[in-house]
């Protein structure tokens, strides 16, 4: 399964649109990860990771310089680009302060009513603190936090989906539920729910689906292994949702050469475990 692959260049991108940089930021992360950009065990960097490091701080500056003037709904992607685009760039975090006012950005943003932004973009903010530092986590993540995940639950035990949301928007919160622990604190959910939601929610042919939502059911397949779905299975709906997105035509160039990327990453990597 092999689809054609173009060299990319930063200098193709002419303008600081969003979409451009969200693309371009796509494509050479891919392209760093299959150069090994993100293996970090103190090896030597080859000259290909030593062009795309220095490719990837240029694009981070620019990063920087868009998040401070685009709307507030399109800080959440482009922020999940910069953080990762930096690290491959100076192989260390970007400043933490910078990333959580940008997140407290978009979070004061929905608070104020801006429902151009995802409840799932919400509760991606608001998890790893108050999951994981509780003591820093202001009191409106913890309130968002609660109220989120106990009413996506009980939308689930009720409909089994979201009807409430968009479909792409169904497919990311489905994936954050998947992958959270909710045997811990809640008796209410049980394996058997999750796997009811799961076989739901499955679809069999990806060609007539939108370009947005295959994006978010990708990452709900992702969220399946390893305790609904064998990774061999996950892995080969992975492949088939990657070849359909890597022939969109109406995806940026980038954005179907990162896809295209991503396939060749699945086939030459992952296939070897």
């Amino acid at each position: 399964m092999r689809v054609a692959v173009e060299s990319m260049s930063l200098l193709k991108i002419k303008t600081e649109s969003v979409n451009e940089l969200k693309a371009y930021s796509h494509y050479i992360i891919m392209k760093g990860q299959l150069a090994g950009c993100l293996i970090e065990d103190g090896h030597i960097a080859t000259q290909q990771e030593s062009e795309i490091a220095e490719e990837c701080r240029t694009l981070s500056s620019r990063i920087y310089k868009q998040l401070s003037v685009c709307r507030e709904n399109d800080i959440p992607e482009l922020l999940e680009c910069y953080n990762i685009i930096y690290r491959i760039g100076y192989k260390r975090l970007p400043d933490l302060n910078f990333i959580d006012r940008c997140s407290a950005q978009v979070f004061k943003a929905w608070k104020n009513g801006n429902r151009e932004i995802d409840e799932s973009v919400i509760f991606d903010i608001v998890y790893p603190l108050v999951e994981y530092m509780p003591e820093k986590a202001p009191g409106e993540y913890s309130e968002a936090y609660n109220s989120l995940k106990n009413k996506w639950l009980t939308t689930l035990q009720l409909h089994y989906y979201f009807p409430d949301a968009t479909k792409a928007e169904n497919y990311r919160r489905l994936a954050i539920i998947m992958r959270l622990d909710l045997y811990k604190d809640t008796e209410a959910v049980s394996e058997a729910d999750k796997r009811r939601w799961c076989d739901c929610n499955q679809l069999s042919d990806f060609s007539g689906i939108g370009t947005n939502i295959l994006r978010s059911y990708r990452s709900f397949i992702s969220s399946l292994y390893p305790g609904l779905m064998e990774f061999d299975e996950q892995l080969a709906v992975d492949n088939h949702i990657l070849l359909e997105l890597s022939s969109r035509p109406e995806l940026h160039p980038c954005e179907r050469q990162a896809f295209a990327l991503a396939l060749r990453f699945n086939n030459e990597h992952l296939t070897q475990r």
